[in-house]
């Protein structure tokens, strides 16, 4: 996905990203228009999607805690000069460590009442297994380390602030 991510008054400009397609039952999402990049890079097309790129969630329970999701796989990319999203980071540290964190609000009137799953609306795409994800990643160094076997997907190591993170494709 790629596209202007808009919370409140901060926008930031995401190049390269994942939705959420799973998130639990009392959490709080926040949906994004973007654009399909997987389709404009392969067919020319272009199409426009809301998608869901930030999740924040409290567990329950006596030894609570917070998790801050967000779809930008760029962002804090060593590569990029373009700083726009640093607020976005702030924002999910500031909420999993404060009792009053200011992103939650921005962020509420998307309270999941029940679990979000993006699959209720069809199943998630598959792999090609001719895709070759070097040739279209903006990450630097980015190669395929070994194939999984159960779920019969490529696993693809970047570099990223220099060291290796590991993503399934």
């Amino acid at each position: 996905w790629r596209g202007a991510f808009n919370l409140g008054v901060h926008s930031a400009n995401v190049k390269s990203a994942t939705s959420i397609i799973d998130f639990p039952q009392g959490g709080l999402l926040h949906f994004s228009q973007m654009q399909d990049e997987a389709m404009s890079m392969l067919s020319g097309k272009h199409k426009s999607v809301s998608v869901a790129m930030l999740g924040l969630y409290q567990t329950p329970g006596a030894d609570a805690g917070r998790i801050g999701v967000w779809g930008d796989s760029s962002c804090v990319d060593n590569k990029e000069d373009d700083m726009s999203c640093w607020w976005v980071v702030e924002a999910m540290l500031e909420f999993t460590q404060q009792k009053q964190p200011q992103i939650a609000p921005l962020v509420k009137t998307t309270a999941l009442t029940t679990a979000y799953s993006e699959r209720a609306h069809g199943a998630p795409p598959k792999e090609d297994p001719q895709f070759q994800l070097g040739l279209y990643s903006r990450a630097e160094g980015v190669r395929k380390e070994c194939r999984d076997k159960q779920t019969q997907t490529d696993i693809y190591s970047t570099l990223g602030f220099g060291a290796s993170a590991y993503a399934h494709v």
